[in-house]
């Protein structure tokens, strides 16, 4: 809510400005973690593979735990399906590179769709 913060004050008029209460509300209906909030509990129960990086200057990784955090507490049943969860410390936005990280990386996303879809 600090305009002067990078990326803020000009998003205004995007996203809404959340000093006034339709702007609040129009950011609560995109936002995933709010979201979450208003489905019913068991709605939606997939295999999820969540990644972030520590070094991401668009969505800093604490956000990304928090939602996967309450993602994993709607998930009450014991046999329910995975919410994993990878950090890494070099990729984000605005990164696109062919380095080994990378190539690790997505390794990990076809490991990770070929379990989902019962192929491995």
């Amino acid at each position: 809510m600090e305009a002067t913060l990078p990326l803020t004050g000009s998003e205004y008029e995007e996203w809404g400005d959340p000093r006034s209460e339709e702007g609040l509300a129009s950011m609560r209906m995109w936002c995933p973690y709010a979201t979450l909030g208003r489905l019913p509990n068991g709605t939606g129960a997939t295999a999820v593979l969540v990644a972030t990086a520590l070094n991401d200057p668009r969505v800093p990784a604490w956000g990304t735990l928090k939602w996967v955090c309450r993602l994993r507490s709607r998930h009450e049943e014991t046999n329910a399906p995975p919410v994993l969860f990878t950090t890494e410390g070099i990729r984000g936005h605005l990164v696109d590179d062919m380095s080994e990280a990378s190539l690790d990386h997505s390794a990990t996303e076809y490991a990770f769709l070929f379990k989902a879809l019962g192929m491995a």
